[in-house]
This record gives C-alpha cells, sequence and structure tokens, in this order.
C-alpha cells in the first residue's frame, strides 16, 4: 500500500491487537488508533484541532464521539485505508461495536477501504454487518497444507526442546490433527 500511495492525498492506518493486552481489544482503541495514524501535525486544519481540543476535554469519550472526527478526516483523503488484523481476537460485544461503526462510517464515506484479517468463522458476522463485503479465504488446500507443515514442525520443535512432554506418543498425532482442524486458515 504504501509503495503505492498517491502522496497526501492516500492515508494508510493499520491496528494489530495484542491478545494479552485488553486495552487494544476494544473499538475505541482501534478508532483512536486509526484517527491520530491519520493526523499529520503540519496540516492540521483548525476544524479537526478544534474537535480534538473538544474531545479531550470530555471527561468520558464514548466511540460514537469519535464517529465525527474520524468522518472529517476520511473527507480530507481522496483515499483511506484501514487494516485490521486478528479481529476474532476481539470479544463478542467488542467486535460488533467496532463493525458498526465502521460500516456505518463506510456507508456515508465511498472513499474509505477497510481490510480486515480473522478467522474463516467470522464470515457470516461480517456479511451481515457489512452486505458490500469482498472477502479472501485463507482456508483453501494450499494454506492448508502449509499450516499442517508448520504445526508438524512446531510441534516436533517442542517435543525436542522438552516444552512438550507427551507420555504417549499417539497423543502427538492427535495433537496435531487437532491443531490442523481447528486452525481455520490461520
Amino acid at each position: 500500500m504504501f509503495a503505492h500511495k498517491d502522496g497526501a492525498s492516500e492515508t494508510v492506518t493499520f491496528f494489530f491487537p495484542q491478545f494479552d493486552d485488553p486495552r487494544s481489544l476494544s473499538a475505541e482503541t482501534v478508532i483512536r488508533s486509526v484517527i491520530r495514524q491519520s493526523l499529520d501535525s503540519t496540516t492540521l486544519s483548525k476544524e479537526l484541532e478544534a474537535s480534538l481540543v473538544a474531545l479531550n476535554q470530555k471527561p468520558f469519550t464514548e466511540l460514537n464521539d469519535l464517529k465525527p472526527l474520524l468522518s472529517k478526516r476520511i473527507d480530507q483523503s481522496r483515499a483511506f485505508y484501514i487494516f485490521i488484523d486478528a479481529l476474532d481476537e476481539f470479544e463478542p460485544d467488542e467486535r460488533r461495536a467496532l463493525l458498526n461503526m465502521l460500516a456505518s462510517v463506510a456507508s456515508e464515506q465511498p472513499q474509505l477501504r477497510i481490510f480486515v484479517a480473522g478467522r474463516e468463522s467470522l464470515g457470516s458476522e461480517l456479511k451481515s454487518k457489512v452486505s458490500q463485503i469482498g472477502r479472501v479465504s485463507m482456508a483453501s488446500a494450499e494454506a492448508n497444507a502449509d499450516i499442517s507443515v508448520y504445526i508438524e514442525e512446531a510441534i516436533q520443535q517442542r517435543i525436542q526442546n522438552q516444552e512438550l512432554v507427551v507420555g504417549d506418543h499417539a497423543l502427538v498425532s492427535d495433537i496435531k490433527e487437532a491443531l490442523c482442524r481447528h486452525a481455520d486458515g490461520m
């Protein structure tokens, strides 16, 4: 994206949640991060600056309070990209709030492009929130073969390092099979 980015008229933002950091698994944190990444202090308009000051003065900010600011920032771009990884790591309520917000903004902002990555099991949830969604499945035979090789090597390494101790070696194949079956393209 950065290699083909058309200067200041396009904005690229991204968010990579950390499964062990509850703050990073919040819809509000995602939107705040996207807004923050999209701001450039050298070209910040007075209107956006006033919006930031108003938000900063509030004792508590709700997710919907961020929508006007995000919309204003998107309006200033010819194309605005948001990449979100590991959507499946979010709790269902936070994921729904995030998807509802993004769907609402996307319906009003044609220049917004949203790319999310998550397990295959999120497909129907995504489709119900954003009807015009394009989808690329990672649960292909090729990906499954790669995942299987990765799992095989990871388990062997853990056994060698004694990080995984299995009394009955027949369980090793059961572990591999279970991991491959539930990899869900990831």
